[in-house]
């Protein structure tokens, strides 16, 4: 209805069947959506992404698919939950805190934070709106 595709960054398989099948259905019927992506973080850490996309690009290496002399900040962004996105403008960060906690630690390096103390299951369309507003008050971006 808003062209908005939902992404889900993390291993879901921690998560109760019923929040994965809920996701998945989410993201399956938003998957050919393009003016908008919002990803969620669902069982995610920074760290754990990182430490993911360099064991497979090792393994690649190891499998000959590609050379270890070819390793560009684009080829690393290619094994990241995100590849294929480009970075994000805002990063909401929900709860009060006012740190990244291991959180997009690669993708995030320009992007603009808005912290807010309302706790996620309460954050609604007009503190979105008021996030996306004082972002473009700061940077001379356009999010809409």
């Amino acid at each position: 209805q808003k062209d908005i595709r939902i992404c889900v960054l993390g291993d879901i398989n921690g998560l109760p069947i019923h929040t994965r099948e809920a996701v998945k259905k989410a993201v399956d019927q938003t998957s050919n959506n393009s003016k908008l992506i919002v990803n969620f973080a669902l069982n995610y850490g920074g760290r754990s992404e990182i430490l993911s996309a360099i064991k497979s690009l090792i393994n690649d290496i190891n499998n000959s698919k590609i050379a270890d002399s070819g390793i560009t900040g684009d080829l690393i962004e290619n094994y990241l939950y995100t590849k294929g996105q480009p970075e994000p403008d805002i990063v909401i960060r929900t709860g009060g805190e006012k740190r990244m906690s291991n959180f997009l630690l690669w993708q995030s390096s320009k992007s603009e934070w808005w912290f807010t103390d309302t706790l996620f299951p309460e954050f609604d369309s007009k503190q979105l709106l008021q996030a996306i507003n004082e972002v473009n008050q700061r940077k001379d971006i356009n999010i809409s």
